[in-house]
């Protein structure tokens, strides 16, 4: 009995750090630096792989469609921006004050 106490002690332990790692401020404002990091990399994957004509660069699997060099471009542009949004509310808004 003593055994199952101790186990779901751990394990409440666990879930508690775990819940809080994900609730605190610093991981979520991380997140979206992260998503248009992960973006932007795909894209220029990509277009690498149109530049140099890499068939595995430009498609997953052969049989597939591949991802066009427009898009990967859009990829690219979509994750700069995602990655600059956080960064640049201020600016926009000391721009803005004045009008």
């Amino acid at each position: 009995m003593t055994h199952r106490i101790l186990t779901w002690n751990w394990f409440r332990d666990a879930c508690y750090v775990a819940w809080h790692r994900f609730d605190s401020v610093v991981f979520w404002s991380r997140v979206p630096d992260f998503a248009g990091l992960t973006v932007s990399l795909l894209g220029c994957v990509v277009l690498l792989g149109w530049l140099f004509d890499v068939a595995v660069l430009k498609s997953i699997h052969p049989a597939w469609v591949t991802m066009k060099a427009n898009t990967a471009l859009g990829f690219v542009l979509c994750g700069v921006a995602l990655c600059l949004e956080e960064r640049c509310k201020n600016l926009v808004a000391y721009c803005l004050a004045p009008c």
